[in-house]
């Protein structure tokens, strides 16, 4: 078992993403399989559905196996984006790889991603070789057969190498499978912009008009900007709905008659929170807590609170003041002393 830490699984998405971290640009199938099996037991991944099936690499007799296949759950596998310019040429490895999505039907197996080139060695054989070296002669002839070997093995193996090596020495016979891929990057690259643009852009000619409107002299328009910011000072301190004159001659006639040296707002502030708390003190807006009593069910202590609204004392919320109750009795059960002291 091979565990990778180069992997994320992005649950919550849909399809989920099975992202193989950069630089890594190949991934063989029995470690996904292994690693993505380990990520699925940690304890805050239970709750997920699973993400794959596997199947395959039963025994077939002899040294053959079948082949291995995995199947994605509303998943896809991801190589992590390039910056670029440069592809990388990424691939998974070691058998096939499907996908379907959370309707169970066929999607994508590979999730597309910027400057990176995925190619997935799909295993379409019917079965795979064990590393027994125990082969009867059968074996290694249906082996040689497979390869081309029939006969001089070293021509055979060394005319293959020629037809390898002349691929190699002809690249252009590439070029436009490797265009056609950086072409469905950019595509996709354009589509994701493209889709931002309002459903009726302007025209060319209203762009233009704009653009003409804005062509004034530089230091004009700053002239321009700093009278309007003057303006805009001294209009911000207008009212909503100016005074008429009569008005004004009305407001002047009521302050002739204000004193010369009238009362701050600290002042005024301070005898509204006096005036609240007498109000308060007389039961308006006055609520009790944590009254305690004696064995004669005397009241002993206690707090008040006091509220400028009825909404606060109904809430609790913005008490204006806070005061102890403290009271005290004789045998009789006659009060003997009673004080109420703001805390």
């Amino acid at each position: 078992m091979s565990i990778r830490n180069d992997i994320t699984i992005y649950w919550d998405l849909s399809p989920r993403i099975i992202e193989v971290a950069a630089p890594t640009d190949e991934i063989s199938i029995q470690d996904l399989v292994d690693t993505v099996r380990e990520m699925e037991e940690e304890l805050v991944n239970l709750s997920y559905p699973k993400i794959l099936d596997c199947g395959g690499k039963q025994f077939l007799g002899g040294i053959k196996y079948a082949g291995i296949t995995v199947e994605l759950r509303n998943a896809r596998l991801k190589f992590e984006a390039r910056d670029g310019p440069v592809w990388a040429r990424c691939k998974v490895t070691g058998g096939n790889l499907v996908a379907y999505d959370i309707n169970d039907a066929p999607i994508e197996a590979i999730e597309v991603s910027s400057y990176t080139q995925v190619t997935v060695e799909m295993d379409v054989s019917a079965a795979l070789l064990s590393g027994s070296s125990d082969w009867t002669d059968n074996e290694k002839k249906m082996v040689r057969s497979a390869l081309g070997v029939d006969g001089d093995k070293v021509a055979a193996v060394g005319g293959q190498l020629q037809d390898i090596q002349a691929d190699l020495d002809n690249p252009n016979q590439y070029k436009a499978d490797v265009a056609g891929l950086a072409l469905e990057t950019s595509v996709q690259d354009v589509k994701a912009k493209t889709d931002n643009l309002p459903p009726d852009p302007a025209s060319q000619s209203l762009v233009q008009d704009v653009k003409d409107l804005v062509e004034i002299d530089s230091t004009a328009t700053q002239d321009i900007l700093a009278d309007v910011a003057d303006i805009k000072a001294k209009t911000d301190n207008l009212p909503a709905d100016p005074a008429r004159e009569s008005s004004v001659q009305d407001v002047k006639a009521k302050t002739d008659g204000l004193p010369a040296d009238p009362a701050t707002q600290a002042s005024i502030d301070a005898i509204n929170v006096l005036v609240t708390r007498a109000l308060g003190l007389a039961q308006e807006n006055y609520r009790l807590f944590n009254l305690a009593y004696d064995a004669e069910k005397n009241l002993t202590s206690g707090i008040i609170k006091i509220y400028s609204s009825a909404a606060d004392c109904n809430n609790d919320v913005n008490p204006t003041a806070t005061y102890q109750i403290t009271a005290t009795y004789d045998g009789d059960n006659k009060m003997t002393s009673y004080k109420v002291v703001k805390q």
